[in-house]
């Protein structure tokens, strides 16, 4: 063997021959090697050339003695993990583990006490109450905290939704101002009465209603030979190159006023929901959403009397009255909900949203 020691070789040669002669009798190639590296007490080094040398040993034995038809079969031959595993363990068995696999299993596992230990047991203890603890109620800071940051977020909504409307009605009146400006020239190349009739015939009232603010934006009645406008609207359409002067600013113009149709709903819809929050959080919030809230829920007729208090006590309750159904569930549920909301308050908010929601009913019907 190369690199190895005369003494050390022949001690080697030696532990293989003892190891082919405990396989012969009948002990499996691992056990063998194992066997005989613990007796020599040879290095993990030492114990991996053994193996080696073993299983090549075997190996040219095995062709050599073996007919051809039994050549390709297999032979057992040593597992390196195995020896070295066995002798060198990864996690070494300590000597308490080594005497416990002498003791019966029930030391190892011991099991549960008999009955004799049952005095030593904590009894089960009835209940002090069948009752259900009632839940904690919720901290009042908490609660105001809430109310408060849902406040905020909704008038920040409100407020992005005012600004995204003050931004497109700029945008939509500079467009009204370069079609006046357009007009305005001696002789510009499209008359404004061919543009105000593709731009009925192609987008409606709505563009309409922008040659109208072109019209009145740059005084073009005031030049009525120059500027004529269209006599008779035309019923079918009419197409025309949205791209060119001043086509494009009509597209333009109308793309931006749907969008100030849009945005208007949406802020109206987030305050409508901002007031909402406010009187159902009116013991929770500051004064001054509260009250706004009430005075964007009040009636607005200008001609409005209130009625004396002397005068009220002599009316029916309010669920009484001859009012919509929607308007009487409304105040039921506010009644129930709010009790220390003011009945005035109250009779307002349901007039005003049973209108609302009974307005909604009659469109979604049509």
């Amino acid at each position: 063997m190369k690199n190895l020691p005369k003494r050390v070789e022949a001690r080697v040669l030696a532990a293989i021959k003892q190891a082919v002669e405990l396989t012969n009798g009948g002990m499996t190639p691992d056990a063998a090697l194992t066997k005989v590296a613990e007796d020599e007490k040879f290095t993990p080094q030492i114990t991996q050339r053994l193996i080696e040398a073993f299983n090549i040993s075997k190996t040219l034995n095995h062709l050599k003695k073996s007919a051809e038809a039994e050549r390709a079969k297999s032979f057992p031959i040593a597992s390196p993990e195995n020896v070295i595993g066995a002798i060198w363990p990864e996690k070494p068995e300590t000597g308490a583990e080594k005497a416990a696999e002498a003791l019966h299993t029930d030391y190892l596992f011991p099991k549960a006490a008999g009955d004799f230990m049952a005095t030593n047991r904590i009894r089960d203890l009835p209940p002090l109450t069948t009752e259900k603890p009632e839940p904690y109620a919720s901290d009042p800071g908490t609660l105001v905290k809430r109310a408060i940051d849902d406040q905020h977020k909704l008038w920040l909504l409100h407020k992005q939704a005012k600004d995204a409307y003050r931004e497109i009605f700029f945008r939509l009146y500079g467009q009204v101002d370069k079609a006046a400006a357009y007009w305005r020239k001696v002789s510009p190349a499209v008359s404004f009465e061919e543009v105000e009739k593709r731009a009925f015939a192609c987008y409606g009232e709505i563009g309409k209603s922008f040659m109208d603010l072109a019209y009145e934006a740059g005084h073009l009645g005031d030049r009525p030979l120059l500027t004529k406008r269209a006599e008779s609207l035309p019923t079918t359409q009419m197409s025309f190159d949205a791209t060119v002067e001043p086509y494009d600013i009509v597209a333009d113009a109308v793309f931006l006023s749907k969008q100030l149709v849009r945005l208007a709903k949406e802020a109206g819809a987030v305050a409508d929901t901002m007031h909402e929050h406010a009187l159902c959080n009116y013991d929770r919030l500051p004064p001054q959403p509260v009250e706004a809230a009430i005075d964007f829920f009040l009636p607005r007729e200008p001609d409005e009397t209130y009625m004396p208090k002397e005068a009220k006590k002599d009316l029916p309750d309010f669920v009484e009255q001859d009012r919509p159904a929607k308007v009487k569930s409304i105040y039921s549920a506010l009644k129930r909900d709010k009790p220390g909301m003011p009945a005035e308050m109250k009779a307002r908010i349901a007039s005003s949203k049973g209108e609302k929601s009974a307005l909604l009913d009659n469109l979604v019907e049509a």
